[in-house]
């Protein structure tokens, strides 16, 4: 963390100055984390990698703002960041102090003990600190109104009631907005609602730890209930709780096969780190992927896995919290039906493998697949999981029920399928649905374009070979899906005959180059006759 002399630029300012100090501080942790005798294990949360990626960050900020330091002034979550990182490292100092006047003889003593976890505390909340930072100022850049919220309901809530110009609130005024929505009854309950939300210990919560929070205990309509029971009244919770900590904390029960405690991952916030004890005595954790912590504890019950919460014999029912979890309804209006028509598929069918219907959306970007082929993406992924369509981080998944479009006598007046009152549903007025289904036709429009590298999948079923047998294009598919209405063909029809009049130039140019006719129809109706990119698509997928 030493600074070069030509960074010197950056004192020139009050405010760089004020960071200056702060780095300073974080120094000293670093120097007093490296005494003999404080033995800090190199495992996540570690202070020695946590507060160096913490420095590099901030230099970037500084550095990217260094002709416009007002805009930082300006910025409330900066100045927030800043006074709080000042206060942990304070904190981080003496505790660090403490620790190192403590002799070897008196490592096992109650009082070293506590010192002890009331470091890795701090070291979490380092750890959630810098995790926060990059997301509000990734690549050392402002996020302003960008920052997805995972969890499309609790998007719209923030939006609506807090502001997407807000990236950071005070706590009591998120409290009272929070409690018209879902209602706090006690100030003992707002205080544990407090202690599991602001994970940066700030008196605030930003719109960072909501999206966490909200991707902890969804879903969104019973959120506080789905708190109240895993978080106060389940026996195999713990907060701030590490990774060492809990595999010590099991090995109490280790000869008490299927004990259990889960916690947040320190290193993927926002996911459940469940720990257990094996049938052959073994202390193992796993990382609740994919699916909330009631559908994975229940997963594991039925496998004799997580049976004994905290080495207890009560292991609470879920049933109640499993039927809450519906899947979300998604209605196909008129116009998404004729827009599919005009390229012989429907909106409901997977556009990976064109075989199955979407089953599920990715969050928070929105976009459809059917499990398999989310499957065979994710598993061919070795780290960082991402949209196979967008690229952006998959921080989680919902599944999704689409209703095909019924096509009726009078389809004038049947704008969308009707929808079960009680069930989820995206509701098509919010501007949040409606641009994530704008972004859906869109992405599904321009499907073979090469954005998507369909040699990323591992899966034998879903290679580049088999791509051509995928039914991409196949007329039986299309007729299966979309020409059983007798409108549907019509429009099916008109298109045709207009994409023959207005493409037969390009048509015999790609022709000529090898194509098969019927592809690049197909793909010249997709590009909207872009004759570039419909070679570029064909010459991808071999459609020779």
């Amino acid at each position: 963390m030493n600074k070069s002399k030509n960074e010197s630029i950056f004192s020139i300012n009050p405010l760089y100055q004020y960071m200056e100090q702060t780095w300073r501080l974080m120094d000293k942790v670093v120097k007093l984390s490296q005494k003999p005798g404080i033995n800090l294990q190199n495992s996540p949360p570690f202070i020695l990698d946590i507060l160096p990626d913490t420095y590099q960050h901030l230099r970037n900020i500084a550095k990217n703002y260094e002709n416009n330091f007002q805009v930082l002034l300006n910025n409330n979550y900066f100045s927030l960041y800043i006074n709080n990182l000042r206060s942990k490292c304070h904190q981080t100092i003496k505790l660090l102090k403490c620790l190192s006047k403590i002799s070897c003889k008196s490592i096992d003593s109650e009082k070293f003990l506590l010192l002890r976890r009331s470091m890795n505390k701090i070291s979490l909340v380092h750890s959630h600190m810098l995790l926060e930072l990059k997301a509000i100022f990734p690549s050392g850049i402002y996020i302003k109104n960008n920052f997805k919220i995972t969890k499309t309901d609790a998007a719209t809530w923030w939006s609506t009631v807090i502001g997407d110009d807000r990236s950071i609130i005070q706590w009591k005024t998120f409290k009272l907005a929070f409690s018209k929505e879902h209602k706090i009854c006690s100030s003992i309950e707002a205080i544990a609602l407090k202690t599991t939300i602001n994970l940066t210990c700030n008196d605030h919560i930003s719109i960072f730890e909501f999206d966490v929070f909200t991707r902890l205990f969804q879903p969104w309509k019973t959120i506080l209930q789905n708190w109240k029971f895993l978080a106060i009244t389940h026996p195999g919770y713990y907060a701030f709780l590490t990774y060492d900590e809990q595999k010590m904390r099991l090995s109490e029960f280790i000869n008490k096969k299927g004990s259990y405690a889960f916690r947040l991952s320190c290193t993927r916030l926002g996911q459940w780190a469940i720990g257990y004890v094996t049938n052959s005595g073994l202390i193992l954790q796993t990382i609740a992927q994919n699916k909330s912590l009631f559908q994975a504890l229940h997963e594991g019950q039925q496998e004799n896995m997580y049976i004994y919460p905290d080495g207890k014999d009560y292991n609470p029912d879920l049933t109640p919290f499993l039927n809450t979890e519906s899947k979300i309804k998604v209605a196909i209006t008129e116009e998404q039906f004729e827009t599919y028509c005009t390229i012989g598929t429907t909106y409901e069918l997977c556009k990976i493998c064109a075989n199955n219907n979407k089953d599920l959306v990715v969050e928070p970007c929105g976009h459809y697949m059917c499990s398999e082929c989310f499957e065979s993406w994710t598993n061919a992924q070795r780290s960082k999981k991402t949209c196979p369509f967008c690229r952006s981080t998959i921080k989680d998944i919902s599944s999704v029920a689409i209703d095909p479009f019924h096509h009726i006598n009078d389809l004038c007046k049947s704008k969308c399928v009707n929808i079960d009152q009680d069930e989820t549903t995206d509701n098509p007025q919010s501007s949040t649905f409606q641009e994530k289904e704008k972004m859906n036709i869109e992405e599904d429009l321009i499907i073979f374009n090469d954005q998507i590298n369909f040699k990323d999948f591992s899966n034998k079923d879903l290679n580049l070979s088999n791509l051509t047998e995928m039914n991409i294009f196949s007329d039986q598919q299309a007729s299966e899906n979309v020409l059983n209405a007798d409108k549907s063909i019509l429009i099916c029809e008109q298109t045709s005959t207009k994409l023959e009049n207005k493409t037969t130039d390009e048509c015999s140019i790609l022709v000529k180059e090898g194509f098969k006719k019927y592809h690049v129809d197909r793909t010249l109706a997709i590009t909207k006759n872009d004759i570039d990119m419909a070679r570029n698509i064909l010459n991808n997928f071999a459609l020779k």
